[in-house]
Protein backbone atom coordinates (compact mmCIF):
# COMPACT_ATOMS: atom_id res chain seq x y z
CA UNK A 1 0.00 0.00 0.00
CA UNK A 2 2.81 2.37 0.93
CA UNK A 3 4.58 1.49 -2.32
CA UNK A 4 1.50 2.42 -4.36
CA UNK A 5 1.18 5.74 -2.55
CA UNK A 6 4.84 6.51 -3.21
CA UNK A 7 4.46 5.65 -6.90
CA UNK A 8 1.37 7.86 -7.16
CA UNK A 9 3.31 10.72 -5.60
CA UNK A 10 6.19 10.23 -8.02
CA UNK A 11 3.91 10.16 -11.05
CA UNK A 12 2.20 13.38 -9.98
CA UNK A 13 5.49 15.28 -9.95
CA UNK A 14 5.80 17.58 -12.95
CA UNK A 15 8.27 16.30 -15.53
CA UNK A 16 10.53 18.52 -17.59
CA UNK A 17 8.91 19.28 -20.97
CA UNK A 18 9.94 21.29 -24.01
CA UNK A 19 7.24 22.99 -26.05
CA UNK A 20 7.82 22.29 -29.73
CA UNK A 21 8.11 25.51 -31.76
CA UNK A 22 5.26 25.94 -34.26
CA UNK A 23 7.80 26.88 -36.93
CA UNK A 24 11.44 27.80 -37.35
CA UNK A 25 12.28 30.30 -40.09
CA UNK A 26 15.84 31.25 -40.95
CA UNK A 27 16.86 34.65 -39.54
CA UNK A 28 13.52 35.09 -37.73
CA UNK A 29 13.16 35.14 -33.93
CA UNK A 30 11.36 32.28 -32.22
CA UNK A 31 10.46 31.93 -28.57
CA UNK A 32 11.55 28.63 -27.06
CA UNK A 33 9.72 27.60 -23.90
CA UNK A 34 9.63 24.76 -21.44
CA UNK A 35 8.03 23.86 -18.15
CA UNK A 36 8.77 22.07 -14.90
CA UNK A 37 12.24 20.83 -14.12
CA UNK A 38 14.75 22.57 -11.89
CA UNK A 39 16.72 25.70 -12.87
CA UNK A 40 19.19 26.43 -14.22
CA UNK A 41 18.26 25.24 -17.71
CA UNK A 42 20.64 24.52 -20.59
CA UNK A 43 18.84 24.69 -23.96
CA UNK A 44 20.56 23.58 -27.15
CA UNK A 45 19.64 22.88 -30.77
CA UNK A 46 20.73 19.48 -32.06
CA UNK A 47 20.28 17.58 -35.33
CA UNK A 48 16.89 15.82 -35.33
CA UNK A 49 17.12 12.09 -34.80
CA UNK A 50 20.49 12.36 -33.06
CA UNK A 51 19.86 12.96 -29.33
CA UNK A 52 23.52 12.41 -28.42
CA UNK A 53 24.90 14.62 -31.21
CA UNK A 54 26.98 17.74 -30.69
CA UNK A 55 24.92 20.92 -30.51
CA UNK A 56 24.39 23.05 -33.60
CA UNK A 57 23.49 26.01 -31.37
CA UNK A 58 23.99 26.41 -27.63
CA UNK A 59 22.50 28.99 -25.32
CA UNK A 60 23.86 30.40 -22.09
CA UNK A 61 22.46 29.06 -18.84
CA UNK A 62 18.81 30.12 -18.42
CA UNK A 63 16.99 30.66 -15.13
CA UNK A 64 13.63 31.45 -16.78
CA UNK A 65 11.48 29.02 -18.77
CA UNK A 66 11.72 30.95 -22.04
CA UNK A 67 14.47 32.03 -24.41
CA UNK A 68 14.36 33.89 -27.73
CA UNK A 69 16.49 32.63 -30.61
CA UNK A 70 17.08 34.27 -33.98
CA UNK A 71 17.23 31.10 -36.08
CA UNK A 72 20.75 31.16 -37.50
CA UNK A 73 20.55 27.84 -39.32
CA UNK A 74 19.92 27.38 -43.05
CA UNK A 75 16.55 26.37 -44.48
CA UNK A 76 16.16 22.61 -44.71
CA UNK A 77 18.05 21.90 -41.47
CA UNK A 78 16.07 19.37 -39.42
CA UNK A 79 16.51 20.09 -35.70
CA UNK A 80 15.28 19.24 -32.21
CA UNK A 81 15.44 21.47 -29.14
CA UNK A 82 17.24 19.65 -26.33
CA UNK A 83 16.83 20.91 -22.78
CA UNK A 84 18.76 19.81 -19.72
CA UNK A 85 17.82 21.09 -16.28
CA UNK A 86 19.86 21.61 -13.13
CA UNK A 87 19.31 17.99 -12.02
CA UNK A 88 20.51 16.55 -15.33
CA UNK A 89 17.01 15.63 -16.54
CA UNK A 90 16.74 15.98 -20.32
CA UNK A 91 13.74 16.63 -22.57
CA UNK A 92 13.38 17.09 -26.32
CA UNK A 93 11.00 18.95 -28.64
CA UNK A 94 9.52 17.41 -31.75
CA UNK A 95 11.73 17.51 -34.83
CA UNK A 96 11.26 20.70 -36.85
CA UNK A 97 12.67 21.66 -40.26
CA UNK A 98 13.97 25.23 -40.63
CA UNK A 99 11.95 27.07 -43.31
CA UNK A 100 13.31 29.56 -45.84
CA UNK A 101 13.08 33.15 -44.63
CA UNK A 102 13.13 36.49 -46.43
CA UNK A 103 16.75 37.10 -45.43
CA UNK A 104 19.83 34.97 -44.94
CA UNK A 105 21.95 37.77 -43.44
CA UNK A 106 22.07 36.08 -40.02
CA UNK A 107 23.60 32.94 -41.52
CA UNK A 108 26.92 34.68 -42.14
CA UNK A 109 26.71 37.15 -39.27
CA UNK A 110 27.71 36.45 -35.69
CA UNK A 111 25.22 34.27 -33.82
CA UNK A 112 22.20 35.98 -32.27
CA UNK A 113 22.39 37.28 -28.72
CA UNK A 114 21.97 34.49 -26.24
CA UNK A 115 22.94 31.73 -28.66
CA UNK A 116 26.08 30.54 -30.36
CA UNK A 117 27.01 27.99 -32.97
CA UNK A 118 29.27 25.31 -31.61
CA UNK A 119 30.85 22.06 -32.53
CA UNK A 120 30.93 21.00 -28.88
CA UNK A 121 28.38 19.06 -26.92
CA UNK A 122 25.64 20.77 -24.98
CA UNK A 123 25.75 20.99 -21.21
CA UNK A 124 24.75 18.03 -19.09
CA UNK A 125 22.45 15.08 -19.55
CA UNK A 126 22.63 12.02 -21.71
CA UNK A 127 20.30 10.71 -24.34
CA UNK A 128 19.78 7.82 -26.68
CA UNK A 129 17.24 6.91 -29.31
CA UNK A 130 15.74 8.79 -32.19
CA UNK A 131 13.90 12.05 -32.53
CA UNK A 132 10.42 10.78 -32.62
CA UNK A 133 9.25 11.55 -28.95
CA UNK A 134 8.25 9.35 -25.90
CA UNK A 135 10.48 9.61 -22.93
CA UNK A 136 11.73 6.50 -21.31
CA UNK A 137 14.27 6.40 -18.55
CA UNK A 138 16.65 3.74 -17.38
CA UNK A 139 18.38 3.63 -14.05
CA UNK A 140 22.00 2.80 -13.43
CA UNK A 141 24.33 2.77 -10.46
CA UNK A 142 25.56 6.23 -11.41
CA UNK A 143 21.97 7.52 -11.41
CA UNK A 144 22.11 8.51 -15.05
CA UNK A 145 19.09 8.26 -17.26
CA UNK A 146 18.41 8.02 -20.95
CA UNK A 147 15.61 9.89 -22.64
CA UNK A 148 14.20 8.51 -25.86
CA UNK A 149 12.23 11.12 -27.78
CA UNK A 150 8.93 10.05 -29.41
CA UNK A 151 6.23 11.80 -31.46
CA UNK A 152 4.07 14.45 -29.89
CA UNK A 153 4.08 18.12 -28.94
CA UNK A 154 5.96 17.69 -25.70
CA UNK A 155 8.34 15.14 -24.28
CA UNK A 156 8.75 14.48 -20.61
CA UNK A 157 11.98 13.07 -19.27
CA UNK A 158 10.99 11.52 -15.96
CA UNK A 159 14.45 10.20 -15.20
CA UNK A 160 14.34 11.01 -11.51
CA UNK A 161 10.91 9.46 -11.07
CA UNK A 162 12.10 6.31 -12.84
CA UNK A 163 15.14 6.08 -10.58
CA UNK A 164 13.06 6.61 -7.45
CA UNK A 165 10.44 4.09 -8.57
CA UNK A 166 13.15 1.53 -9.36
CA UNK A 167 14.66 2.01 -5.91
CA UNK A 168 11.23 1.71 -4.31
CA UNK A 169 10.42 -1.50 -6.19
CA UNK A 170 13.85 -2.92 -5.32
CA UNK A 171 13.19 -2.19 -1.64
CA UNK A 172 10.01 -4.30 -1.77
Amino acid sequence: MLALAALALLSSAAALTVNSPAALTECQPVQLSWSAGTPPYYPAVIPAGQPGAASLVTFPQQDATVATWVVNLAAGTNVTIKLTDGTGATAFSAATVVQKGTSTACLTAAPSAGASNTGGASAGGSASGSASHAASGSASASASASAKPSSGDKVAAPALAVLAAAALVAAL
